[in-house]
């Protein structure tokens, strides 16, 4: 199922069709720009497939912690560990996993020691 719902994706974004989802930065939004004749010299397996997947999804924690960043970001400030700790009510061990986790996955991005969020959600 996910692997048609995959092509299908891909076949909108070759006819130039601009879809809601896909410009919210969702699962698929990494292959708005392969174009056509690239997507015929680059041929996937299923596992590269499932692992693009896997980097774009994100749990409901690691949408919570990427918001309240990034609306801060919005606003010229950063907020701390504490701060994250106090509007999300889980553990700083847990949340600084989740936030290295974000990183690793290019989501979020350290620039003199403040995460900055580089792959908006809105």
């Amino acid at each position: 199922m996910q692997e048609s719902l995959f092509i299908s994706r891909v076949q909108f974004v070759e006819h130039g069709q601009m879809m809601e989802d896909l410009k919210k930065g969702n699962l698929f939004a990494t292959i708005v720009w392969i174009t056509k004749s690239q997507l015929l010299k680059t041929t996937y397996n299923k596992e590269e497939i499932r692992m693009s997947i896997f980097n774009d999804q994100l749990t409901d924690l690691e949408r919570k912690i990427l918001t309240v960043l990034q609306h801060n970001n919005k606003k010229g400030r950063i907020p701390s560990l504490t701060e994250l700790q106090f509007r999300l009510g889980h553990s700083g061990d847990e949340i600084q996993e989740i936030v290295n986790d974000l990183i690793e996955r290019r989501w979020i991005e350290v620039e003199d020691g403040e995460w900055i969020v580089i792959r908006k959600l809105f």
